[in-house]
């Protein structure tokens, strides 16, 4: 399905607002002429950059954009495979040599690059999204977000990647044992979404989806960012696995990785538990190691940059 022009200008207009940018090239030799003259350093980083089955080159910070003069750290780059193909190996390999600082997101991304590089500095590091606090969210809202159409009232927010149609199944089930009856709100991504039955918000913009996190009773999903948006503001939350664990291409670790760092791995949907899954996490568990994790990977980027 083709995303919402309203939705898609609230994300050119967030991009713009926040995110400076270089002026454009139109030939190579322009891009890293620049880059040569004007940087000293490039940090790479997230979600997926490093996926061989979703890669460019220029995630890599290879040489042929990337003068040799410029130092390359990496900052929680994610491979989001258990695996990587024996074929892409080489140039993965010629690519990572020349970074100063590797961290990646994943524990199976560290454990890769280690292993091909041979190399024991290798990092793991948290999501970025995780480096901003509930009060700087809070901010990117009051900034970013449209105004609310209605006073807040009740409702969960379903947050989809996948396009499988038998989430919508649990969905139900999980509203059915917890007796709710507020409002569902669906960010629809797939065609499987526009049919489950329940409103849809196609508009939602970056702010936007942020508010729609934050204030809902109860957050489904089988999105990583999602998840970690319900962690930072202490949302109840069910994961559900978008990937068969037999695909090579799966993407499933990152979310194991990660509910089992923070002890939540009873957030995974699981049948026969669904009255359990309104009722509030302990988050003070979570945030003994969460916030320890930020004050590392605060000082791990800082000190990359530094050296």
């Amino acid at each position: 399905m083709g995303q919402d022009p309203e939705k898609l200008g609230k994300i050119r207009a967030f991009v713009r607002k926040n995110c400076p940018v270089s002026p454009r090239f139109w030939t190579v030799r322009g891009f890293r002429k620049h880059i040569e003259e004007n940087y000293s350093c490039v940090v790479t980083g997230s979600d997926q950059i490093w996926n061989p089955y979703y890669l460019s080159p220029y995630n890599l910070l290879v040489d042929t954009y990337f003068p040799d003069s410029v130092k390359r750290i990496s900052y929680s780059s994610s491979i989001g495979v258990e695996e990587l193909p024996e074929s892409v190996k080489p140039p993965y390999r010629r690519a990572l040599e020349c970074f100063s600082h590797l961290s990646l997101r994943e524990y199976s991304g560290v454990r890769i690059v280690s292993g091909l590089l041979g190399r024991k500095d290798v990092r793991k590091v948290l999501d970025p999204v995780f480096l901003l606090g509930r009060a700087e969210w809070d901010e990117v809202i009051a900034r970013d977000a449209a105004p609310a159409e209605t006073p807040r009232r009740p409702y969960v927010l379903c947050y989809f990647v996948g396009d499988n149609a038998w989430y919508w199944d649990r969905v139900r089930r999980i509203l059915s044992e917890c007796g709710y009856e507020g409002e569902v709100i669906v960010l629809p991504l797939e065609s499987t979404h526009y049919g489950c039955g329940f409103t849809l918000c196609e508009t939602a913009g970056i702010g936007d989806f942020v508010r729609l996190v934050r204030d809902a009773d109860l957050l489904l999903t089988d999105s990583f960012h999602a998840t970690v948006l319900g962690i930072i503001y202490r949302k109840p939350f069910v994961e559900f696995l978008r990937f068969k664990t037999t695909d090579k291409a799966a993407q499933n670790s990152r979310l194991t990785e990660l509910l089992e760092r923070y002890g939540l791995q009873d957030r995974w949907y699981e049948a026969g538990r669904e009255k359990e899954y309104m009722f509030p996490i302990d988050y003070g568990k979570v945030y003994e190691v969460l916030s320890q994790d930020i004050k590392e990977s605060e000082g791990y980027l800082k000190e990359a940059i530094k050296e």
